[in-house]
């Protein structure tokens, strides 16, 4: 759920691999443009989680999320 002071973040995004997966919930590891604002892992991926449907990997999506910081590091969650 959006909080009144998240910022969005409208991107493309190429998933390289699912990380999670269940029927409500899935968390893909996914490439972004290099000269976009979105925070990336020491590897140049981040990842985008939520309710998805299967995305297709190496299919590029345009997404809109808000940033998520936890234990795990930084996310998008997918609005």
């Amino acid at each position: 759920m959006k909080k009144n002071n998240e910022q969005t973040y409208k991107f493309k995004c190429t998933p390289i691999r699912c990380k999670y997966d269940t029927e409500d919930f899935k968390i893909y590891l996914v490439k972004v443009n290099p000269d976009s604002d979105i925070e990336v892992n020491p590897d140049g991926f981040t990842t985008i989680l939520g309710n998805l449907h299967k995305l297709i990997l190496q299919v590029e999506y345009e997404v809109t999320a808000t940033i998520k910081r936890d234990k795990y590091g930084i996310s998008y969650r997918v609005i």
